[in-house]
Formats: structure tokens, C-alpha cells, sequence
């Protein structure tokens, strides 16, 4: 007589295992007891649904004999990993300069996505016998013991490495994790003194019938769905539910906290309160006349992903920038200065027009495989093997014109020195040369010599070359600090690891920037000259990865400020200042119209009122080559607390901007915070609801 199966069904396995992972994060995440029981109850939710779907795939190849159920389970894990190759972008950057990554990459979900699908042919049963993994106690053993050592590692990987990029990669790795913790249960449960299968469906029906609870009680629970929302099986859990109960297919669920006010209208977002008229927009594109000569020129640097955490001008420990810190001594250093977007694009645009991100009307680009960007609607000029990998916004149709296009209508000189890396932003054609008389990239440069000694060069050449005795105005922007990291010399190593790797990018910039300082110290001698030093953005550090973009921590968002000219007194203030004040102070000091209302502040005027409570606005967001939002976040903050709104995942949270973890504390209340929330409602109702105008 044939021993019975009694390996419990993958429906109840994947249920307890959602539970216990979500049910963690729940924990870990600080949601305390509701926190545990709504992601257990999402996870048994969602486990049971899919392991429902691997219960019926696992019937229909136990038909087959064992070669067939093999072929197909290996086909459906070669597809798997196919899928992944594809959303890493890897079949398009076959012929970029990541060429050999790619081919890592490939080879690597190949071979994942078979052996994970010959694992799960061995462990499902087929006409011929039972599970071929399971056929004896120490088969068993060993089956358990792989599954939860792979669950381990996945889990291990997917909070560990990467953190914040390639989601669908952390993807992988979380239903990776998801399947070997649940394989392991199903296999170690299988014994008749465990009575597997009413254990498993007990567990999975109390996790339904709990979030059957929850989902009454969701309106009720804002900071359960944001520390859930916030870790990576919980939040998994809860997208993919959202997800199932979108009705109308407008990225929203009515369920879960999702947001959506009307289920059955896509027309109808998020966004609970009244649209206004964005203020900024009134007299926007009002150009100055011909005027006096401007009484000063101005210099802007700006240096890409530079924190200054990480500077000896601001007091860290390790001389990083010893020349800005000489300069520094007869400049304006601001201790609490902000961006105004967490990564480049956003934060030049804004700077460079005194809006915030989110009030700018962004023109699609795609980022192809030769890393050049084209028009969404002009695909057509695709060259042979180019192909598409992700999906930027520039401001290039917005109706404010930019800061250089205002200088030069009013008659002064205008000339930019850029280095944008990798990346295609600043290339001519793109919006960033708007206004620019003299304009020069470095990426026209011999490659030996595209690095900071290069922009350096680049900006003494335009300063050598403007007219002499006209007022000018010069923009200067320097790639360094950005990664990838480079080793430029021995003499300004500080040891191994990715914080050291950052200093001496830092240390390297400096020698440069502090070339071009020196000059214009000269220049300053002979001129009337206002320098401002500052950056786009900050920086994360997380194992062998730099990360910006994917988030609104302290760390990515607060920056370096110096302002050395008239007007500005030597010494250091705490006022609250944003970039985009630059734009208001550089038009005030050059005695240039505004053109409309703006969102930033001169801050010469700023400084000689009496201080104020300040709340300043902060976004980021980023979008896959569909359209489709990954990442988008907007902030308020006050220097002290920064409440951040998730438009993905319609969950809040507060923050103390003291607190400079990686993953700050949420402290997220109901009444909480009235001023940043009432900061924030007036910005989003502005623009749209919060959404980004994205167009073609």
C-alpha cells in the first residue's frame, strides 16, 4: 500500500509563511500590536491567493510524467528569469559601456529562474510519484534545510544590497524569499504528528478573517499603513492587494487605505480637498527690458551629490575641503540649507526657475543604451541597436524661463561650464543651455580629461573669454562627488570602504573647485562678485552602493551653502534656506524682474528681517519607461520635522530631521504636525492634486 502525501498544500504554506514575514516587519517596523496582526493578515492574504494558483499548477503537471513536469517547471523559471533580465534593463545595455554587466546579469537570471524551477519540479509531485525532494526523511531534511538557508539569504540580499534601486530585482529576491520559507514549512510540516494541513489552513483562515477586520478599520489606521508601507514583505503584501482591487485602473484601490474616492472613476484621484490656481504661473513668462548695467556679476557652483556632513568647511574630522575652507573663512556659510529634489534634474530645474519641483510641466525623455535622452514622441530617431531603458522629465516647454534666459534678457553676459557624468541632462538641445551665451560641456572634451580638472579648466577658459568690463553671470557645475568613484591619487586616500571611496571624490573635487575660487577671488578684487557654492543633492551610503533619488532622508536632502559677495557678511547662520532661494537672491542682487511670483526668498532680505518659522517644500520622484511611478514623494519640512507624503503608497509619516538614520522613526499622529500638514495640503492642491504634469 502507497504512503499517503501529507505534505501540506502550497495555499496554507504561503499563507503562514506572508504571515510570519509581514507579521515581522509589522513588529520591526514599530507598529506594535496592530502593526503585527494587519501584516500578518496581509500576508496570509495574498500567500494564500498565490500559493492557490501554485495548488493548481502543481495538479495540472502531476498528470505528466516526471521528465514533462521537470521541462515545464524549468521553462516557467527560464521565463522568470527572462522577466527579470528584462526589467533590469539588461538586454538593453548589451551595447552601453555596461555591456559586461549585462551579460552577468543575463546569465545570472538564466540560471536563477532554471534552478529555481527545476527545485520546484523536484518538489511537486508528478504521475510517476510523489515529490521526488520529499521521497525519504533525510530528503526531507536536506529540502527543509536548502529552502530556509535560500529564504534566509534572499531576505538577507533584499535588505542589505541595492537598497532603494532596481525594484524589481528586490522583487525577486522577496518572492524568492516568500516561496523557500513557505517550500520549507510545506516540506518540514508534511508528518502526520503535525497534522500539516489543518495547522496551515487554521493559520491562513485567521489571517483572512483578520484582514477582513482590517479592512474595515483602514480609514482608522493611517500609521499602521505607513510603517507597513515602509518595509519590504509588508509593503510587498500590501502593493500587490492594492493592485488586485483597482477597479478602474487608476493605480488607486478604495481598499486597504489606497486612497481611491471613486472606485469606478479613473478621472478621480487621491487628493481630498480643493484645486487652486498654481500662483507662480501668473506673469511667469514676463521677459525684463533693457536696463542699467547690473551691479554685480555672479558666479554659481554647484557640485553634484555633495554633503556637508562629509566637508572639513562644515566640521568633519577628515580635511576633505581644505581650499573651500580657506575660501570659507570671508563667506556666508548656511548650517540648514535644503534641496529642493532629491536627485539632479529636479533640483537644477527648480533652482535655476525659484519653483518647486512639482509646479514644472516636464516634456518626457527616454534614456536609451548610448545614455542619450530623446522625446518620448520622436522614437524614430532611434539609431540601429539603440534601444530604450528608462524615462526621465525635463522642464523643456514650461512657461517660466530659466535664470540665465532672465540675466541675459537684462543684458548681462552668460556662460556655463557643465559636467553631467553619465547622464545626457545638461546636453545641448535639452533645455539646460537656455540663455547661455557661452556654453560648454564637458563631454565635448578628450575622455582622459572629462573629470573636475576638466570643468575647472572649462570655467577659466568662459571667464577668460567674457567681455571685458560687462557684467556676466556664469554657472558651473561639477560632477565628482557622483558615483561611480574613481581613485584619482594616493595623496588624498582615506583608507578602504564606500565612506572613504566618497572622501577622496570629495578631496578631488575640492583641489579643483578651489582652483577656480582662487581666480575668482581675483576677479572679486576687481568687481563687484557674488560667489554662491552649493549642491544639487545629498547622498545615502548603504554596502558598496551610493544612492540618491529614492527617498527624502536627511542625509539626501540637506546641502552645502556658501555665499561669499556683497550683501553677505562672513560667519555662519541656522537660518532655514532652500535652493530655491538662489534664484530671488540672484535676480535681487542683479536688480532683475522676477517675472512672477516665485516660491523662494532673497536671502539678502531674508537675513536682515527678524527670524521666522520657515516650512520648506522638498520632491522626488522617478519613473519607469511605462509611465508608471516607482518612486514619488513630496515633503514638508521645518528644520525640525519633516512630514513626508508617499503619493505611491498614500501613507504619511513624521520624522525628526535630528535624527539622521537611514530609516528615522516615524512619528505620525493624527493632529500631529498642523503646520507641515497644512504646508503640504496648500502644495499639492496647487499642483494638481500632487501630480506630476508629465507630457509628450
Amino acid at each position: 500500500m502507497p504512503i499517503p502525501d501529507l505534505t501540506p498544500r502550497w495555499w496554507t504554506a504561503a499563507a503562514l509563511a506572508g504571515a510570519v514575514l509581514c507579521g515581522l516587519d509589522g513588529a520591526f517596523g514599530g507598529g506594535g500590536v496592530d502593526g503585527v496582526a494587519a501584516g500578518a493578515a496581509l500576508g496570509a492574504t495574498l500567500g494564500a491567493v498565490v500559493g492557490l494558483l501554485l495548488d493548481l499548477l502543481e495538479r495540472g503537471t502531476a498528470r505528466l510524467p516526471r521528465w514533462a513536469a521537470l521541462l515545464v517547471f524549468t521553462g516557467l523559471g527560464v521565463g522568470a528569469g527572462a522577466w527579470l533580465a528584462d526589467a533590469l534593463g539588461a538586454w538593453t545595455r548589451l551595447d552601453s559601456p555596461y555591456r559586461r554587466l549585462a551579460q552577468l546579469t543575463l546569465l545570472a537570471s538564466f540560471l536563477g529562474g532554471a534552478g529555481l524551477g527545476l527545485l520546484a519540479g523536484l518538489s511537486a509531485p508528478a504521475r510517476t510519484g510523489g515529490p521526488w525532494l520529499l521521497r525519504s526523511p533525510r530528503w526531507r531534511s536536506l529540502t527543509v534545510a536548502g529552502l530556509g538557508i535560500g529564504a534566509a539569504v534572499a531576505l538577507h540580499l533584499d535588505r542589505s544590497r541595492f537598497v532603494g534601486v532596481y525594484p524589481d530585482a528586490h522583487l525577486a529576491l522577496q518572492a524568492v524569499a516568500w516561496w523557500g520559507l513557505a517550500g520549507a514549512l510545506r516540506a518540514a510540516a508534511g508528518r502526520p504528528w503535525l497534522r500539516g494541513r489543518v495547522l496551515f489552513a487554521a493559520a491562513a483562515l485567521t489571517g483572512v478573517a483578520t484582514l477582513g477586520a482590517f479592512i474595515g478599520l483602514h480609514h482608522d489606521a493611517p500609521r499602521t499603513l505607513s510603517v507597513l508601507a515602509r518595509q519590504p514583505m509588508s509593503a510587498l503584501a500590501l502593493d500587490t492587494l492594492r493592485a488586485w482591487t483597482d477597479v478602474d485602473g487608476d493605480g488607486l484601490s478604495h481598499l486597504l487605505g489606497g486612497g481611491d474616492r471613486a472606485p469606478l472613476d479613473p478621472e478621480v484621484g487621491d487628493f481630498e480637498g480643493d484645486l487652486q490656481a498654481d500662483p507662480t504661473l501668473v506673469g511667469a513668462g514676463a521677459a525684463p527690458g533693457a536696463q542699467a548695467p547690473a551691479p554685480v556679476s555672479v558666479v554659481l557652483i554647484t557640485v553634484d551629490t555633495l554633503r556637508p556632513d562629509r566637508m572639513s568647511a562644515y566640521g568633519y574630522e577628515r580635511k576633505t575641503t581644505p581650499r573651500i575652507e580657506r575660501w570659507a573663512r570671508d563667506a556666508l556659510r548656511f548650517d540648514r540649507a535644503y534641496t529642493t529634489g532629491a536627485w539632479t534634474s529636479l533640483a537644477i530645474s527648480s533652482l535655476m526657475r525659484g519653483v518647486y519641483p512639482r509646479r514644472l510641466q516636464w516634456t518626457r525623455l527616454a534614456e536609451t543604451t548610448r545614455f542619450r535622452l530623446i522625446r518620448i514622441h520622436e522614437l524614430e530617431q532611434l539609431q540601429e541597436g539603440e534601444r530604450l531603458k528608462l524615462m526621465f522629465g525635463l522642464p523643456l516647454e514650461d512657461p517660466r524661463p530659466p535664470l540665465a534666459e532672465r540675466l541675459q534678457g537684462r543684458g548681462m553676459h552668460t556662460a556655463a561650464a557643465v559636467d553631467d557624468g553619465y547622464s545626457s541632462f545638461f546636453d545641448k538641445g535639452l533645455g539646460a543651455e537656455r540663455g547661455f551665451t557661452d556654453y560648454r560641456l564637458v563631454d565635448e572634451l578628450p575622455p582622459r580629461s572629462r573629470t573636475d580638472q576638466g570643468t575647472t579648466q572649462l570655467a577659466l577658459e568662459a571667464l577668460k573669454a567674457r567681455p571685458e568690463g560687462k557684467p556676466f553671470f556664469m554657472w558651473v557645475h561639477y560632477f565628482g562627488p557622483h558615483s561611480p568613484s574613481s581613485r584619482h591619487t594616493n595623496k588624498w586616500a582615506f583608507g578602504e570602504g564606500v565612506d572613504a571611496e566618497y572622501d577622496h571624490e570629495v578631496r578631488f573635487n575640492d583641489a579643483h573647485v578651489g582652483r577656480l575660487l582662487a581666480v575668482l577671488t581675483q576677479v572679486a578684487a576687481e568687481t563687484p562678485l557674488l560667489v554662491i557654492l552649493t549642491s544639487d543633492h545629498g547622498e545615502l551610503f548603504h554596502d558598496k552602493r551610493r544612492l540618491h533619488g529614492t527617498g527624502l532622508q536627511e542625509a539626501l536632502v540637506r546641502i552645502p551653502l556658501f555665499i561669499r559677495g556683497p550683501g553677505f557678511e562672513r560667519g555662519h547662520t541656522d537660518r532655514l534656506v532652500s535652493l530655491v532661494d538662489l534664484a530671488p537672491t540672484i535676480l535681487a542682487a542683479t536688480g532683475t524682474p522676477a517675472g512672477g511670483a516665485l516660491d523662494g526668498q532673497d536671502l539678502a532680505a531674508l537675513l536682515a528681517a527678524p527670524p521666522t518659522e520657515r516650512v520648506l517644500l522638498t520632491d522626488t520622484w522617478r519613473f519607469n519607461r511605462n509611465k508608471r511611478a516607482v518612486t514619488d514623494m513630496v515633503g514638508a519640512f521645518d528644520g525640525k520635522q519633516m512630514l513626508v507624503k508617499d503619493r505611491v503608497r498614500n501613507v504619511t509619516w513624521l520624522f525628526d530631521q535630528h535624527e539622521v538614520s537611514q530609516h528615522p522613526k516615524d512619528h505620525f499622529a493624527p493632529g500631529a504636525a498642523r503646520h507641515l500638514q497644512a504646508a503640504l495640503q496648500q502644495y499639492l492642491s496647487q499642483t494638481r492634486g500632487g501630480k506630476v504634469d508629465l507630457r509628450d
